[in-house]
């Protein structure tokens, strides 16, 4: 095993530099060395990790493969290290819309505890819930269509809807408030299918369209255009006057589901406990709804 880290360790310093003799030097030991831990590593791996390319060592798709999952590990392992030696709250998100919902208590509890800047994440469902497990976050806060594995603490809520108009479009002068028959006057435009659910019938009766795009960016041009509207969470501390948009509320309101997981151990639940209590308490500020 230890000359396994011994071969990941050259086989890394390789993957950036691309010169075995560079490598040699810089680690202290001799070419030789460095080629028989790289020709170690592929055998254990099953896989080519380089190629010659000239006088140079070059990655290999299948290398490159390789790296790229061993940096995101080490990145993982740097962040879980930096917040267990701060004490601050690690918090996951499954998806970026979601993750907007909770700008305002986020900035808010960094202003309560500006030594404990929270660790934040965004990552599937799946990946995130194997995080928690696995005490690299404190905190996953998922879509409400998503299950309970049954091994951390569970809270649902909700949180409201607003409607995204360009700041030039007709839309925007004409209420200060969302009607069904106003938002079935152009397509929607949001990252999340289940957005669909929380509208109801009166969305379909009117045959508006509703279009999920994966990407709040793509999300932002098709409402700048005037393509459509945009369908994001309530943001209080939105600032409006330099934004070239307008977020108007749902009448009746719209609200999505949610869900918060929170990791069954003294440590994530004392990191945690400041922010959900901030939450509650200020639920109303922040347009939730705690179940």
């Amino acid at each position: 095993m230890r000359n396994s880290f011994s071969s990941f360790k050259i086989a890394l310093a390789l993957s950036k530099k691309g010169d075995k003799y560079d490598v040699a030097k810089r680690l202290n030991v001799t070419p030789d060395h460095v080629v028989r831990q790289l020709r170690s590593l592929e055998k254990i791996v099953g896989i080519s990790l380089f190629e010659k390319e000239g006088n140079s060592l070059v990655t290999t798709s299948d290398g490159a493969m390789l790296f790229s999952i061993i940096y995101a590990c080490i990145g993982q392992l740097d962040r879980f290290i930096l917040s267990r030696r701060s004490g601050c709250l690690r918090i996951g998100f499954t998806d970026s819309i979601l993750a907007y919902s909770f700008i305002s208590p986020i900035l808010d509890h960094y202003k309560d505890q500006p030594d404990k800047n929270p660790v934040l994440t965004i990552d599937n469902y799946f990946n995130l819930m194997a995080q928690l497990n696995l005490g690299l976050i404190d905190v996953a806060v998922t879509p409400g269509n998503s299950f309970s594995v049954g091994v951390p603490i569970y809270a649902a809520g909700e949180y409201e809807l607003n409607m995204l108009v360009s700041k030039g479009d007709p839309l925007c002068l004409t209420e200060s408030f969302v009607t069904p028959s106003m938002a079935a006057l152009k397509p929607l435009f949001t990252s999340e299918e289940i957005y669909r659910e929380c509208f109801g019938d009166w969305l379909l009766q009117e045959d508006n369209t509703f279009i999920c795009c994966n990407d709040m960016m793509y999300l932002y041009a098709l409402t700048m255009t005037g393509s459509g509207c945009g369908i994001v969470p309530y943001c209080p501390d939105r600032n409006e006057e330099v934004l070239p948009f307008k977020a108007l509320p749902f009448y009746p309101p719209a609200r999505a589901p949610f869900n918060m997981f929170v990791r069954k151990d003294s440590n994530a639940l004392a990191r945690s406990e400041p922010f959900l209590k901030m939450l509650r308490e200020n639920a109303d500020r922040y347009h939730m709804i705690f179940k």
